[in-house]
């Protein structure tokens, strides 16, 4: 199996480093857009707990569907399925080092997917109960049974898992008669908690959405596709796409302009799906839910085509390396972001959950986003890495990592 390695590093830029500059861009980028969804969605309430009666008292209320549907669109399935197909990158590049150092890649990433459970575990019972780090620690060891699959059975086996689990699935649910949502907290209840200036009443309704997130339901409905789009990112890498754009840029083209194409036609689906008849026919119904499972992650691989098509750029190159340190920091920032939900969001903080829209939760969301990579740009010149992926690294090896840099040159 041949894993081309080089790196494209730019001449200059905030932080230049020794490692594939491309790759952390698109995991930059897959940070900034979950982040603009969890504070449209998840962070504020919209489109889920807040009581109908409210929602025309909220600031700029008649722009706020509008909003909230064009990130829905754009952004809300894509942002995961990009994150989750970077995870999917990364395995297969720690596989390739493995390789060529000659050290047991299965026992070290046991290790690491153990570790990032327990993380998970910590963070979604008592932070975000939406987080995924458990669903990727469970479908990270579920990779060990099938990444040798070959090229031609690995895009049939991503398909299947994205797209045709989850109405299978969710059929075989419907057929034996149990509830999608059952032992789900009632959304009055959710909403009140989240409003609240109690420390205490947030952590318990957190804490009973996280043990939700074990129902069948929710396993089916994202981590059957978490693991589908892990292999996509191992079919990416086995291509090297990602690692030589510059060699790649006719199928990167290719990939972009399909991706594209085909995903706005395939999300397109999710405009007509509320306008049928309950009357229709069932097929009809099938169709266009096969059509919305299958938009986000052909959505998303046209972002990841423009984006690296982009990268070959030296202009876009110049705006883009902003998001690289970002990208090396992923770790410590999605459990950041879970942290902005409780200082800003929730009623124990400035208390905008229900309270503001998809008007104000996008500008906030790319302000956050921006500090982040600031922060990161700032951090990465002083430390060798994140503190989160430093205290890894720590814990992983057994031996304490080099922390601080020698001087605050750029690394």
């Amino acid at each position: 199996m041949d894993f081309n390695m080089n790196a494209i590093t730019p001449s200059s830029g905030p932080v230049p480093t020794g490692r594939n500059q491309t790759i952390d861009i698109l995991r930059g980028m897959a940070l900034v857009l979950i982040l603009i969804v969890h504070c449209s969605f998840d962070f504020t309430g919209w489109d889920w707990t807040i009581p109908e009666e409210h929602v025309p008292e909220l600031p700029m209320a008649a722009l706020n569907p509008t909003v909230g549907g064009l990130v829905d669109f754009f952004l809300r399935d894509k942002a995961r399925a990009l994150f989750a197909l970077m995870f999917g990158v990364s395995f297969a590049l720690q596989l390739a080092r493995s390789e060529q150092s000659g050290r047991s890649f299965e026992r070290m990433f046991i290790k690491r997917m153990v570790l990032l459970a327990m993380i998970g575990l910590v963070h979604g019972h008592l932070i975000y109960y939406f987080e995924i780090l458990r669903l990727y620690a469970m479908a990270g060891l579920l990779m060990l049974l099938l990444w040798r699959l070959p090229n031609k059975a690995l895009l049939p086996l991503v398909g299947f898992l994205t797209v045709l689990a989850p109405i299978v699935g969710y059929g075989l649910l419907q057929a034996l008669g149990l509830d999608f949502m059952a032992g789900r907290p009632p959304q009055s209840e959710i909403f009140v908690a989240f409003t609240s200036d109690s420390p205490r009443q947030i952590l318990s309704i957190n804490h009973r959405l996280a043990t939700s997130t074990y129902l069948p339901g929710f396993l089916i409905g994202f981590g059957m596709p978490i693991l589908g789009n892990f292999l996509l990112g191992l079919w990416l890498a086995r291509k090297g796409w990602l690692q030589d754009p510059m060699v790649h840029r006719k199928a990167l083209k290719r990939l972009m302009v399909v991706g594209l194409v085909f995903g706005l036609l395939l999300q397109s689906s999710s405009l007509i799906m509320p306008q049928l008849d309950p009357a229709s026919p069932v097929w009809l119904f099938l169709l266009l839910g096969i059509a919305f499972l299958a938009a986000a992650p052909m959505l998303m691989l046209g972002y990841v085509g423009t984006i690296t098509m982009l990268c070959t750029h030296p202009l876009w190159m110049r705006v883009l390396r902003w998001l690289a340190p970002a990208g090396r920091m992923t770790l410590t920032h999605y459990i950041m972001q879970s942290m902005f939900a409780w200082v800003i969001f929730y009623g124990v903080g400035l208390g905008l959950y229900g309270r503001i829209g998809p008007v104000l939760a996008v500008p906030i969301g790319l302000l956050l986003a921006t500090f982040q990579v600031l922060l990161s740009i700032w951090w990465l010149k002083r430390y060798r890495s994140g503190p989160l992926e430093w205290l890894w690294r720590w814990a992983i090896e057994g031996l304490r990592p080099q922390w601080r840099r020698e001087s605050h040159s750029a690394p």
